[in-house]
């Protein structure tokens, strides 16, 4: 039998197959809120991909490290839980499918299965770092973001357990990270967390009202470029044109901004601190909230005048 099958092998073609796949080819579509009551689907390609999990700074994510699924898989979270262990050589483990409200299962997998990297909504965090300190002993990496980072929390990580934290700042429309700020001292953690600086192949704007830039200090509006901009909202051209604008900073022809809708400003050492939203979209545990959505579900009904 191996001999049959080896020389039926000798024919067969010895070249990697042509997929005609590129980097500009769609990878998945995220569907977020949307102020009109509809959600809207955002459009995330291979490269805006490949941008967030290989050559990165903001974590280690060598082959050296286990990685755990936590997120539902149609949350943007997964992309860094699937594509960080499988594209750089790592371990993924996927967590039984219900929502991890048991902290002591989520400790349980995480140390039956020496989960190196972990990365957490910053609700979950808080939870855990509350409920369960002891559960993430043994974790080397630790992320975390989707809302506001607790810094007493994190610097209870840092001196108990001495594992280094990373506060992700991102909206989906930028492939779930625009700018990171990683901790691996208490000494490091100020009274509030920053969102930090770009990642790779990413820049950020602080623009006023007519697109002009802000000096350092000042409140603006948070505009991101680079090769982690989805490609724009499924089928709303006129959402798409409103929400991704020609980047008038770059030389680098059909390069964008989007336009996040949140405030922030530039600390004196180039840090972004997060001030806040423009508009009236809220988080609630990792997830955003259009009121707008809410307002519009509510009208839909018959009593409701």
């Amino acid at each position: 039998l191996v001999e049959e099958a080896a020389e039926a092998l000798a024919h067969a073609p010895a070249l990697a197959p042509v997929s005609g796949i590129s980097a500009r080819n769609l990878a998945y579509i995220d569907f977020t809120s949307g102020s009109t009551g509809r959600p809207k689907g955002v459009c995330i390609e291979h490269a805006s991909v490949l941008r967030t999990v290989l050559d990165v700074r903001y974590a280690d994510v060598g082959a050296q490290h286990s990685f755990l699924l936590i997120a539902p898989i149609s949350f943007d979270a997964s992309t860094l839980e699937v594509w960080g262990p499988l594209l750089n050589g790592g371990r993924l483990v996927v967590f039984p499918p219900h929502s991890p409200s048991d902290l002591r299962e989520l400790a349980a997998v995480l140390q039956h299965h020496s989960i190196s990297t972990l990365h957490l909504t910053s609700g979950l965090f808080t939870q855990m770092v509350d409920g369960n300190l002891e559960g993430l002993r043994g974790v080397r990496q630790l992320l975390t973001g989707g809302d506001v980072v607790s810094s007493p929390h994190v610097r209870r990580v840092i001196e108990h357990l001495r594992i280094p934290v990373t506060a992700c700042y991102g909206p989906t429309e930028g492939t779930l990270f625009t700018s990171c700020f990683r901790m691996t001292e208490a000494s490091q953690v100020p009274a509030s967390i920053p969102i930090g600086t770009p990642i790779s192949c990413t820049q950020v704007y602080l623009l006023d009202g007519y697109l002009q830039p802000v000096p350092p200090g000042t409140p603006g509006e948070l505009y991101v470029s680079g090769d982690g901009l989805a490609r724009g909202y499924l089928q709303h051209p006129a959402l798409t044109a409103e929400r991704f604008l020609p980047n008038p900073f770059s030389s680098t022809p059909g390069a964008r901004l989007y336009r996040t809708g949140d405030l922030a400003r530039h600390r004196a050492d180039g840090v972004l601190e997060f001030l806040g939203r423009a508009d009236f979209q809220v988080k609630i545990r990792g997830f955003r909230i259009e009121p707008g959505e809410v307002e519009a579900a509510l009208l839909a009904h018959p009593e409701v005048r």
